[in-house]
């Protein structure tokens, strides 16, 4: 089977239908089915942020030449990087952008007027570089020393006027981050609410498809689970940042929090459970995992002990973290 999939990967036009046959293979095997799934559709289309980035451009280099600009290119390079994946990180590049531009164009301004002597430039340019790490490493702003340097450079060794020179490209940046952010927030936000909606669904499937291949013991990977937590741990962050930003679309934040703590949790059961001698499930569990799951399994002898009370308590647990799992689900749907 997996020579088969890894065929079916190479021909990218037909592995999306393929998988989608798959779906009722083990659970184990499902979960990478799903995941190679979503990295062929992924694949093949063109992503929005992708369109808006080319909109941005566009917008900053016909504003470049109504201001008749020196610079157009260093516009467009702040519209594409100020293109994030979300207004968060498009505010965060856009203070990054705008402090490196007037920090390293005025330091390279100042610093070439020292001297013209073409040996001489050359200390004095590694003293500039010296100056603007020492600087931003004690301001604790090491983010911004690579870019703060390229500039500092590009300004001090400029063949035109260097004021002018820095004049346009401060106003080129300003203008590239200013349309990059704009063109973010208002053609098609993205919409991390329904990322995190989405990605909480794909592993709640998976999940879903563990928990099964631990009751019925099947070969599974429970080392996914950590892995699935820390994905939507992450989304959760992100969220919350997208949260404090302006115009941010509607969120429940309260029920999102409240799956993250789901995701941990089950993460905590399904690690005891898959630890635990497998033992009959009660009618209880039996029951519920019918009517939840699909999983018919035949009752077995009625086990006592303290082993078979904890295996089924356990089970329980699980089952219980899934219903509430659904109608937060629904809550927070888009």
């Amino acid at each position: 089977m997996w020579r088969t999939l890894w065929r079916m990967y190479l021909a990218r036009d037909e592995a999306v239908d393929y998988f989608s046959t798959l779906r009722h293979i083990r659970p184990y095997n499902n979960v990478i089915i799903l995941s190679m799934e979503r990295h062929l559709k992924l694949k093949n289309k063109i992503g929005l942020r992708s369109i808006k980035t080319a909109i941005a451009v566009m917008i900053g280099l016909y504003l470049s030449y109504i201001f008749k600009l020196y610079t157009p290119l260093y516009t467009s390079i702040a519209c594409v990087t100020s293109m994030q994946s979300s207004v968060y990180d498009s505010i965060n590049d856009v203070t990054k952008r705008g402090f490196t531009a007037v920090f390293g164009v005025t330091l390279g301004y100042f610093l070439s007027k020292i001297t013209e002597n073409p040996y001489l430039e050359i200390l004095v340019c590694g003293f500039g570089v010296l100056l603007i790490l020492i600087l931003l490493n004690y301001f604790k702003l090491n983010r911004m020393a690579s870019l703060s340097c390229i500039v500092f450079m590009a300004s001090y060794f400029s063949k035109i006027d260097k004021f002018q020179y820095g004049i346009n490209r401060v106003i080129g940046t300003i203008i590239g981050m200013l349309v990059g952010l704009l063109v973010n927030l208002i053609v098609a936000r993205p919409r991390l609410d329904l990322e995190f909606y989405k990605d909480a669904l794909s592993e709640r499937d998976s999940l879903r498809n563990i928990f099964v291949s631990i009751i019925k013991r099947d070969e599974r990977d429970i080392n996914f689970v950590s892995g699935s937590r820390k994905s939507i741990e992450d989304k959760f962050e992100k969220l919350l940042k997208e949260y404090e930003t302006i115009m941010h679309p509607k969120m429940d934040i309260v029920h999102a929090k409240e799956l993250k703590g789901i995701f941990t949790n089950l993460e905590l059961s399904l690690n005891l459970l898959d630890l635990l001698e497998p033992r009959n499930l009660n009618e209880e569990n039996r029951c519920r995992l019918l009517r939840d799951f699909g999983v018919e399994l035949e009752a077995g002898d009625q086990e006592d002990g303290e082993l078979s009370m904890v295996y089924n308590f356990q089970v329980k647990n699980i089952l219980n973290y899934f219903e509430e799992m659904e109608e937060i689900l629904e809550k927070i749907k888009p």
